[in-house]
């Protein structure tokens, strides 16, 4: 259950209509979830079972703001989506991140500054489909093991159901 904080803020509506758009979603894959949501932000927690594999996805925003000198600064909202994937059987281990020097010494499959650890592989359409949520979702970091994927995306995700599906051909 989500509690709302309400007010009458149109930052509050807002982060309530996503939320709200979220929470649909989660229904539809019978997710058990939890988590807060008011005017400066929301954090929700979400578990379901789809595929034979666990998800767990915490939704965040937060607001912070810059004390000026003399003049104060605009806030700043912080997005993260953070992805836990277990269940996975022989998935093909990586690591995706962002960094300029760290992509110095690997493969540069993907767009600056993305780097990515990963033993060659036969088959393109796994990385190609890498390079695809890389363009669609701007993560901070993926990681998968044999048995595990995790991760933290900079954007709040919109569209939940489709970035599973997105998912399930990395997590094969």
């Amino acid at each position: 259950m989500i509690s709302y904080e309400s007010s009458s803020s149109p930052f509050f509506e807002a982060n309530k209509a996503h939320i709200e758009a979220i929470e649909q979603q989660l229904v539809e894959l019978n997710a058990e979830f939890t988590g807060y949501c008011n005017g400066f932000g929301y954090e929700v927690e979400a578990n379901f079972v789809k595929n034979q594999r666990t998800y767990t996805l915490r939704f965040i925003k937060g607001q912070t703001t810059q004390n000026g000198v003399y003049i104060p600064r605009n806030s700043h909202d912080h997005f993260e989506t953070e992805i836990t994937v277990d269940g996975l059987i022989d998935a093909i281990p990586f690591s995706l991140g962002r960094s300029s020097l760290v992509r110095l010494f690997t493969a540069k499959t993907l767009p600056a500054p993305y780097f990515l650890r990963l033993k060659p592989i036969e088959d393109n359409r796994f990385t190609d489909r890498l390079v695809q949520i890389v363009q669609n979702y701007d993560p901070i970091s993926l990681q998968q093991t044999n048995t595990q994927l995790t991760g933290k995306i900079r954007a709040s995700l919109t569209n939940v159901l489709g970035f599973i599906d997105d998912l399930a051909f990395v997590c094969h």
